[in-house]
């Protein structure tokens, strides 16, 4: 049968969109360094949390493409 999906914790969660609230608001002050770091943890919450696929992870991880200027494969290889 089906694999039981593990229920997120509210908590984790929050501490995520808070990383990528932060995220946003440096790049918009063009401080990329601390805008990877906050979408970096922010991704890696959300995968933890909620999945590889979920929409917060994408989104997490499209963020942190575009404010490093690295191509998937490179982010991919740095992240691991």
């Amino acid at each position: 049968k089906g694999k039981k999906k593990k229920k997120a914790d509210p908590r984790k969660l929050e501490i995520s969109d808070a990383c990528h609230a932060l995220g946003t608001a440096c790049n918009m002050v063009r401080d990329q360094e601390d805008a990877e770091l906050f979408f970096k943890r922010a991704k890696e919450g959300y995968e933890e949390q909620l999945g590889l696929d979920s929409e917060k992870t994408l989104e997490a991880t499209y963020r942190l493409i575009t404010v490093s200027g690295m191509s998937r494969g490179e982010l991919i290889d740095k992240s691991r």
